[in-house]
């Protein structure tokens, strides 16, 4: 059995309180994780060098 894709969405944390926090939620596997959106641009520059890197290995 395969797994489900791993999915990706525009999220805001604690919606509706003077803390909200937009961002995004990725949720693999059952488990998800809330980048806040100051933090995105990092995370993706960085999972694209890991993406790189592991194409490189695998070809």
């Amino acid at each position: 059995m395969s797994r489900p894709t791993p999915r990706v969405l525009r999220w805001t944390w604690d919606r509706g309180t003077p803390s909200a926090v937009p961002g995004a939620k990725l949720r693999a596997g059952g488990v998800a994780v809330f980048i806040p959106g100051r933090y995105l641009r990092r995370v993706a520059d960085r999972l694209h060098d890991i993406a790189d890197e592991l194409e490189e290995v695998h070809q």
